[in-house]
């Protein structure tokens, strides 16, 4: 997809205003080379875009707007943003207010096609953005509103500027270990929102799925993928109590994020095979993989494990053995590597408990009060 496919929650996706991480703002004068463009239209979401004074409140509730917001033909559609498996994201226009937004619609009949399965992701999608918008957060794209008509779905969320992190990666090749770490530190703070305050588990993390805004802050997107946690049952979208986890049953994400507990190495494909539908594994420890991926990805310009196709890659995954450059310090291998967010024993890997325990996490990714 392409950058800024922002509109990929379903409802109520809100931002970090909670529990909060301080991710160090002296990196981003060390020759930190983020987007400094600035967009050509107001957004009701604050955060430093230009334009008019907007009406609706950083924080505000998508209950309180008002039913011209809930109706496509309030709206002019402009560019495409992305087009995903369940549904496209366009940019808007508000016709009354000006304001810009990222509007993601998803046909019934494509949820229809897709089966339970897809009619429960929806839905999951839809209840982690209404808890996301009672406890919003910074790092998170959050939306404003949802609404339906006679043949689709829509989930109005704000307009994040700056484009995907992978279009910035693409560009870039690869980070220096400062950069690395401040957009590490501000995704974790995103995850470990998500984990312990709006208990759900992201379980698709990857740079299509971090946005950037107009000053170079990445904003995690897309709950297409996210599950509830629970402290047990077979239900994927069921229970509560987040800091204790749950047990997820079905293989969902992208092949170079999966972690290695969800994949079987002697037929190199994803496991679902009977054990894991009855012990499932704890979807935290896969978001906590996934960023140990995507911080490596950073530093590398590629990728920890790579293959010709999608099989040998998982026997790959499986195996282990990423090379580390020798760019990289001790103390980021300590994080990143299998001591930390990609440690092999998902109990052990570095975030499940939360990310204010080990000294090195505040060393490597920054500052979090307590």
């Amino acid at each position: 997809g392409r950058g800024r496919e922002q509109a990929r929650a379903c409802e109520s996706r809100p931002r970090p205003g909670a529990r909060r991480v301080r991710v160090a703002v002296s990196v981003m004068g060390a020759g930190l080379a983020l987007p400094r463009r600035e967009p050509d239209a107001p957004s009701p979401s604050g955060g430093g875009v230009t334009g008019p004074p907007s009406p609706i409140g950083a924080h505000s509730s998508a209950c309180t707007l008002g039913d011209e917001y809930r109706d496509v033909n309030s709206f002019t559609l402009l560019d495409v943003l992305g087009v995903g498996a369940m549904g496209k994201v366009r940019l808007v226009r508000h016709k009354r207010t000006g304001l810009h937004f990222a509007l993601k619609a998803v046909a019934k009949d494509t949820v229809t096609r897709r089966g339970t399965r897809a009619a429960r992701l929806v839905i999951a999608e839809r209840d982690a953005l209404s808890a996301l918008e009672r406890s919003p957060h910074d790092r998170v794209a959050r939306m404003f509103a949802h609404f339906q008509d006679a043949t689709s779905l829509y989930i109005l969320l704000e307009y994040v500027p700056g484009g995907e992190l992978r279009s910035k990666m693409r560009r870039h090749g690869r980070f220096s270990e400062q950069v690395t770490r401040f957009f590490v530190a501000a995704i974790a703070t995103a995850v470990d929102h998500l984990h312990a305050v709006v208990g759900v588990a992201h379980r698709d993390l990857k740079p299509e799925n971090v946005l950037l805004d107009n000053k170079g802050y990445p904003k995690l997107c897309d709950l297409g993928s996210c599950t509830r946690l629970s402290d047990g049952g077979s239900n994927d979208d069921a229970g509560s109590n987040p800091r204790r986890g749950g047990r997820s049953y079905t293989a969902v994400g992208t092949p170079e994020y999966l972690a290695p507990e969800v994949i079987d190495p002697a037929g190199g494909r994803l496991d679902l095979s009977p054990p894991m539908s009855r012990v499932g594994y704890d979807a935290r420890a896969v978001d906590w993989w996934a960023l140990g991926v995507l911080a490596f990805e950073l530093m590398h310009g590629r990728p920890p494990f790579r293959a010709r196709n999608v099989h040998a890659l998982y026997r790959a995954i499986a195996a282990g053995d990423a090379r580390y450059s020798k760019r990289c310090t001790g103390e980021f291998v300590d994080v990143v590597g299998e001591r930390g967010f990609t440690a092999r024993d998902p109990s052990k890997r570095l975030g499940v408990r939360g990310v204010r325990g080990p000294r090195r996490v505040l060393r490597a990714l920054g500052d979090v009060p307590g």
